[in-house]
């Protein structure tokens, strides 16, 4: 038995210098990232700020979501977001959010706002400002441009397939 606790004590320990690792490779991207104007990945900070119970009190549903994931770096479903805001001050009451539609006007209010936040395939919510989630963004068509369409002043685009069918 001394034998075994022995042996996880070693892969325990090998553990932690594989994670010491990855936290300072971590830290070294970002570094780069920040070095070359891009937003960093993952933040990782030697000493996180406790977050206060207060953070997102007298915000918006929107501003307190945005600042929550800018501060995780990390996909978040609506249910979840509500969970942490709720923890640290939100006050879902003021907004007039009964519980039983919270996690639903939650998903409205960051798909209302597609120049904030991104739905990924997994229904998770991420910041468009994350190169990996913006890249997931469809394209959307303005209001004014559909209505040109409609009247036949701009043409659809045209796919290469179009192409080939006129030359033939």
């Amino acid at each position: 038995m001394e034998h075994l606790n022995r042996t996880i004590e070693h892969f325990e320990n090998k553990l932690r210098q594989q994670m010491q690792g990855v936290e300072e490779t971590k830290k070294i991207i970002d570094q780069l990232l920040r070095e070359t104007a891009q937003i960093p990945r993952y933040q990782v900070a030697s000493n996180p700020a406790p977050l206060r119970t207060n953070e997102y009190y007298g915000r918006t549903p929107t501003q307190s979501a945005q600042a929550l994931l800018a501060r995780k770096c990390n996909p978040m479903s609506a249910a979840d977001i509500i969970k942490e805001l709720e923890a640290n001050g939100f006050d879902f009451e003021s907004a007039k959010w009964p519980p039983l539609t919270r996690n639903r006007n939650m998903a409205i209010s960051l798909s209302k706002n597609r120049h904030v936040f991104s739905k990924l395939p997994n229904k998770t919510w991420g910041l468009v400002t994350w190169s990996d989630v913006s890249s997931a963004k469809p394209e959307i068509e303005s209001s004014e441009e559909v209505a040109k369409r409609a009247e036949g002043r701009i043409k659809p685009p045209v796919d290469d397939a179009d192409i080939s069918n006129l030359i033939e």
